[in-house]
């Protein structure tokens, strides 16, 4: 019977499984299950991350779909050997399968595989987007490297040209990366000669260092924009200002800090924001966050700063956030569709204006991620959990940091939170111990929850483990991700072999805490050393 099922139910059963499944379960079953597998599979090949590697693979398969023309064209300019260009057949054309791409990676993958099918030239060889740093410093007028430009442009015209005629819904996103010489954009100067006007743009990722015609050229070809990331960088740029001006609306919006004051492109941004579902603010900066306080929409909202260590030590030199940035938020009309709040910042937080947007949201959220360094609103420290216990029946994630006093809320909100899944626990003081804690943890979390971390604060006795550890074992959870971090400074060899009983009981997850181990313990669990 599952053989004579039509085309569209087939699709349908397979839209379900994840696309690294339908290779070994699906595509080798027969010819029928290949040919409406094949086209899920191929579906976003050039739209997913996946590196400049295997973006190089899949260009040699899309140049074997190229019509006689293309082909022709490219070998008569000296890019790619004859066989590859002229005698290769594919099963399917796997082109026509794109309904996504990225047009800078694309773009990045092109160069490398001109640069490796451009003849016997071994200096153009050698001439790929990602070696230019290590051929010193480029003469752009170099004949060489003009004929070496001119292939890529040509090359990648003939590839958009395949996607673009094959699949006239394409839908596009653009994630410009750091320019390092001039020329480099170019390929976005072309498009909108091949690019049908006014289609729609996915997602564009930019600086404001980028030349400003790019996106006058991007505003001659997409009339509409979903999800805009801008990297603010030195000054105000006009042809972005004027792009977003142009589009209809956005539905979600990432900007990362600026130095310098960026009046228009704020001017441009104020009147599209409204539609907002999702924004993230990144490590502060100049711009006004009362531009967001209408946004009735959001369903997302993430104010972070990034985490690495050279953002630390000169974060001292930027504009930070202010002690009351969240007041624009706490107007009782706005952020009602709240989902997921995400805030983490180094520095403190304003814990009522904080639990007002808790608690304006209706009971909505499903993830409130929280992070910052030392309470500093005393007055309010409990008013955050107890918001969170009255508020916030539809929890599934938190990361929550917590003092030796705060931390007793736990257990009312694993009571409260029954659907909770995952909680990170970050301690705002060096050392916290939770023994007395761990029986009421063990009596109150649900079976949903799979994943319990607790940062390298927290400290617990063999006993009160052991008291933990049973109770989970007495109420059927199974599964558990547990995991104090360093816990390899304290944890004693008795509840080493603690946890090493619960995980063969099943209680905990067999693959985590794997901190927790030396060499020869791990070596005796899994039968592998762990390098």
């Amino acid at each position: 019977m599952v053989y004579r099922l039509p085309p569209e139910v087939l699709q349908k059963i397979f839209c379900n499984i994840d696309d690294c499944d339908l290779y070994p379960c699906v595509l080798l079953v027969n010819r029928q299950w290949c040919a409406n597998a094949v086209s899920l599979i191929w579906r976003e090949t050039l739209n997913k991350p996946m590196g400049i590697p295997s973006y190089y693979k899949l260009i040699q398969i899309y140049v074997a779909c190229m019509s006689d023309e293309s082909k022709t064209l490219l070998k008569n300019s000296g890019i790619g050997p004859t066989t590859s260009l002229s005698t290769t057949i594919t099963l399917f054309n796997y082109a026509s399968f794109l309904r996504k791409i990225e047009l800078t990676s694309i773009y990045e993958a092109s160069t490398l595989w001109v640069s490796a099918n451009s003849g016997s030239n071994s200096r153009l060889k050698r001439l790929g987007r990602f070696d230019l740093d290590s051929l010193g410093n480029v003469n752009e007028n170099d004949p060489e490297i003009q004929k070496y430009e001119q292939m890529q442009e040509l090359f990648y015209r003939e590839l958009l040209k395949l996607f673009v005629s094959l699949c006239p819904n394409l839908r596009y996103s653009i994630i410009i990366r750091n320019v390092i010489w001039k020329g480099e954009l170019q390929y976005l100067r072309n498009i909108s000669n091949i690019i049908p006007t006014s289609s729609h743009l996915d997602k564009l990722g930019c600086y404001t260092s980028c030349p400003s015609d790019i996106f006058e050229y991007l505003g001659s070809t997409f009339s509409s924009l979903d999800q805009l990331d801008i990297d603010c960088r030195y000054d105000d740029n006009d042809g972005l200002a004027s792009f977003i001006d142009k589009i209809d609306s956005l539905q979600s919006l990432t900007i990362k800090r600026t130095d310098n004051r960026i009046p228009k492109i704020i001017k441009a941004l104020r009147d599209k924001v409204k539609s907002l579902s999702y924004l993230h603010i990144m490590n502060g900066g100049l711009f006004p966050l009362d531009m967001f306080a209408h946004c009735q929409n959001l369903k997302s909202l993430k104010i972070t700063e990034e985490p690495d260590r050279i953002w630390r030590d000169l974060r001292k030199e930027f504009e930070e956030f202010e002690e009351n940035f969240l007041e624009p938020f706490i107007k009782p009309l706005t952020f009602k569709q709240l989902t997921i709040i995400q805030i983490e910042i180094d520095d403190t937080i304003n814990i009522f204006q904080l639990a007002t947007i808790i608690r304006n949201t209706n009971g909505r959220l499903l993830e409130l991620l929280l992070k910052w360094i030392e309470e500093d609103d005393i007055d309010n420290e409990n008013l955050l959990y107890l918001t969170i216990i009255e508020h916030c029946p539809r929890l599934v994630k938190l990361k929550i940091p917590t003092t030796s006093e705060t931390i007793r809320h736990l257990p009312s909100i694993f009571r409260s939170c029954t659907q909770l899944e995952k909680v990170d626990v970050l301690g705002l003081e060096l050392k916290i111990e939770i023994s007395d804690l761990m029986s009421l943890f063990g009596q109150s979390i649900s079976s949903k929850l799979n994943s319990l971390h607790f940062d390298s604060s927290f400290r617990v006795t063999t006993n009160s483990l052991n008291t933990f550890l049973e109770l989970c074992c007495h109420r059927s959870i199974s599964c558990l991700d547990l995991v104090f971090q360093q816990a390899e400074d304290w944890f004693s060899c008795e509840q080493t072999h603690l946890i090493n009983h619960h995980m063969e009981l099943g209680t905990l997850n067999v693959t985590s805490n794997m901190c927790w181990f030396n060499e020869i313990e791990f070596h005796d669990i899994f039968g592998v050393w762990p390098y």
